[in-house]
């Protein structure tokens, strides 16, 4: 970015791994904003498209940068690098430090799933994040396992509760988890086991409501059966087993909201008919995209989770 003329600034907001670069052209004018991400799964890589959501940005920035130039139009534009999407929350860290403040509008591009070529405005999903971590009492498992306290017993006795329960979810939530301990061995009584997991909703509030539930169901509060019974029997899970738990919920990842005015926009690029709706350069950049690259629009939904979607909430 330094070499494109943009003003960087490494280790972003208290951040090792943020950074932002900024380009200003005359005074006054707008401000745009633009995510690259920078992350990846472990043992997988770039399995949700970090690496195009980076290079997206970047060329996004740059591009703007040349036409403001070019044109000599008053404006900024601010790229963000932005961590630990995948686990962190990266996003949620830097609007708390108020990395995203003087933009009047930020952008970010995410790959996904679906036809040849085409571009979406459609919504993502909001997201909790919840750790149930159970202790008990180690003892060899063969000379006297009654004096220990199976942790993993706990978690297991959990995580088939879940498991069980799903078909009593609505079909747009979702309940997904894993179970890990430290220094198991089958030979003796786990003292220690975790359960990590991710829950997942259509709506801010929806995902709201969900984790009061789950919040009360950890602290053994009683709710109807129906309302959302999943992770209450955790508790009791514990108290079967004799361990004790940990419960931790972590700031959530809400839904993402889109921009109406700029869905609207993309949208009169792909209708290069509607002569009425859209300035030549309009119709010619969407004559271009439509019969050049063969590029369409549709409002496809994705039950995935971002931490962009904080961004588009302004919180």
């Amino acid at each position: 970015m330094e070499k494109h003329g943009f003003t960087v600034t490494r280790h972003y907001a208290g951040l090792e791994t943020a950074w932002r670069a900024e380009f200003t052209v005359g005074s006054g004018g707008r401000v745009l904003g633009v995510n690259s991400e920078m992350d990846a799964l472990p043992g997988i890589g770039h399995a949700c498209g970090h690496n195009l959501i980076g290079i997206c940005g970047l060329g996004t920035a740059v591009a703007v940068k040349e036409a403001l130039v070019a044109h000599d139009i008053a404006g900024k534009v601010i790229l963000l690098g932005t961590p630990a999407e995948e686990d962190g929350g990266g996003k949620l860290i830097l609007i708390d430090r108020d990395a995203y403040q003087e933009m009047d509008v930020c952008v970010m591009a995410h790959p996904g799933p679906g036809p040849p070529n085409f571009v979406s405005n459609g919504t993502m999903s909001a997201a909790g994040f919840i750790y149930a971590e159970y202790r008990g009492k180690p003892a060899h498992a063969a000379g006297s396992p009654w004096e220990g306290i199976n942790a993993l017993d706990a978690a297991v006795t959990a995580y088939s509760a879940i498991s069980s329960l799903r078909q009593q979810m609505k079909p747009d939530l979702r309940v997904h988890g894993i179970i890990e301990g430290n220094d198991w061995a089958p030979n003796i009584i786990p003292d220690n086991a975790k359960l990590t997991y991710i829950v997942r909703a259509p709506s801010k509030d929806e995902l709201e409501a969900l984790i009061e539930r789950l919040e009360g169901c950890f602290k053994c509060v009683s709710f109807d059966f129906f309302t959302f019974p999943v992770l209450r029997q955790i508790s009791g899970a514990a108290m079967t087993a004799g361990c004790t738990v940990d419960i931790k919920v972590i700031p959530p990842y809400l839904d993402l909201r889109q921009n109406s005015v700029l869905c609207m926009f993309l949208k009169g690029i792909f209708i290069t008919s509607a002569s009425s709706l859209t300035s030549y350069a309009v119709r010619e950049f969407g004559a271009n995209v439509s019969g050049r690259y063969d590029m369409t629009i549709i409002n496809l939904n994705s039950p995935a989770s971002t931490d962009f979607g904080n961004v588009s909430y302004g919180e």
